[in-house]
């Protein structure tokens, strides 16, 4: 009778510390998940902010009287283009990439040219009231971002025609 007891102590000990390895592998696996989600979360939301600080940063740079422009290229996608001097630079999607190119004034530009910066699904430049430029951007992973900014110097000017 000892032994029979001494037994079921050893088989109880050996199903606790088994159920103990169980629930600590189901512990790490759920905080392996859930840690996933929280870095592809933060870098979608990076991506997005970036692109946002791109514009903003850009469009201060060359704020100045006359230097700010909207445009759209044959494929219908609006342009942003910023003078400077005899050269402008052009921002515009193409292929699902921010894309951004300097050129001589009154060049033909095709959704060909430029480096790309980063990847976006959609990008549309609007302009809100005289001195308001809105930026609606969405990224690759579906992240929307709308971007309000104030242009100081002069009113953006809109051109429709495709070049």
């Amino acid at each position: 009778m000892e032994k029979r007891r001494h037994i079921i102590d050893v088989l109880f000990i050996v199903i606790l510390i088994g159920a103990f390895a169980l629930f600590s592998v189901a512990l790490v696996v759920l905080g392996a998940n859930v840690y996933k989600k929280t870095v592809s979360s933060n870098q979608q939301a990076y991506q997005i902010r970036t692109a946002s600080l791109y514009f903003d940063q850009k469009i201060h740079q060359s704020d100045s009287r006359g230097s700010l422009s909207l445009n759209t290229l044959k494929s219908g996608q609006s342009a942003l283009i910023l003078g400077e001097d005899d050269y402008e630079t052009w921002i515009f999607l193409s292929n699902g990439q921010l894309r951004e190119t300097t050129v001589k004034k009154g060049t033909a530009v095709t959704e060909d040219f430029g480096q790309p910066v980063l990847s976006l699904r959609t990008l549309e430049f609007t302009l809100v009231k005289d001195h308001l430029l809105r930026i609606t951007a969405v990224s690759q992973d579906g992240v929307y971002s709308r971007t309000d900014i104030l242009v100081r110097a002069s009113q953006p000017e809109v051109n429709d025609e495709k070049k």
